[in-house]
């Protein structure tokens, strides 16, 4: 079976590649709040999640933390779980957010970080409890769909999970209000150009010296010495 990457970076620059994102509130609005929202990100192709709002219960600033695991909510929280590191779940980012309204997204501050998706389905958890008073979320209906996507990424609130963590998510459906940013992962194409290595001096005496350079840089050579591949 294919491994499936899972990975968190911090980098300084979102690359040339324009970003996206996908909104709930277009048709849903809040109605109930407290602690956190969990919901699902669908994933057609490697993207990098670059930014998370949400509306949250009270008008403050205040620490927010994004969950994910990979996989669905029926296989990670099926009616029970623990959404910790203990229990298989990776803390992607503990930012900050400023809400001014019980009715506004506030985003939340990533800095330089991103989370790096493959192509997959993950269960995210938005968790806003503390000075931000938590998520708020619409309460859904049973059997209900309601997703939101541009065809690469989906946001699936149907059978999304309300409540506190770790393990205390018992509230569904709850719908996940809120705004979900990437940009795509783009696969490195073509070979690197190796460049063209130059010599100091091309006539050499023992005990000389000859300084060999690279024409183009960030790249290594590795020399063979008595049948090791050695860097100079």
């Amino acid at each position: 079976m294919k491994k499936l990457l899972l990975y968190l970076v911090s980098i300084v620059s979102t690359a040339s590649f324009g970003q996206s994102t996908i909104t709930t509130t277009t048709n849903i609005a809040n109605n109930g709040g407290g602690g956190a929202t969990m919901f699902e990100v669908i994933t057609t192709s490697p993207v990098f999640i670059t930014g998370a709002s949400c509306v949250f219960s009270t008008v403050a600033t205040g620490p927010a933390e994004i969950w994910f695991k990979a996989g669905t909510i029926a296989t990670n929280y099926p009616g029970s779980g623990n959404v910790s590191a203990a229990g298989g779940w990776t803390l992607a980012l503990t930012g900050t957010a400023t809400s001014t309204s019980n009715t506004t997204m506030a985003p939340i501050s990533f800095g330089s970080t991103m989370i790096a998706l493959n192509s997959g389905t993950y269960t995210f958890v938005v968790n806003g409890a503390g000075a931000l008073g938590g998520t708020r979320y619409m309460t859904g209906t049973v059997g209900s769909t309601n997703q939101f996507t541009d065809g690469t990424l989906t946001i699936d609130n149907s059978i999304g999970r309300g409540g506190v963590i770790p393990s205390s998510m018992t509230n569904s459906p709850r719908y996940f209000v809120g705004s979900i940013s990437y940009i795509l992962h783009a696969a490195c194409t073509g070979t690197p150009t190796a460049g063209t290595t130059l010599a100091s001096s091309t006539s050499v005496c023992p005990l000389q010296n000859s300084t060999l350079t690279l024409g183009v840089p960030r790249l290594r050579r590795d020399w063979p010495t008595n049948g090791s591949l050695r860097p100079p």
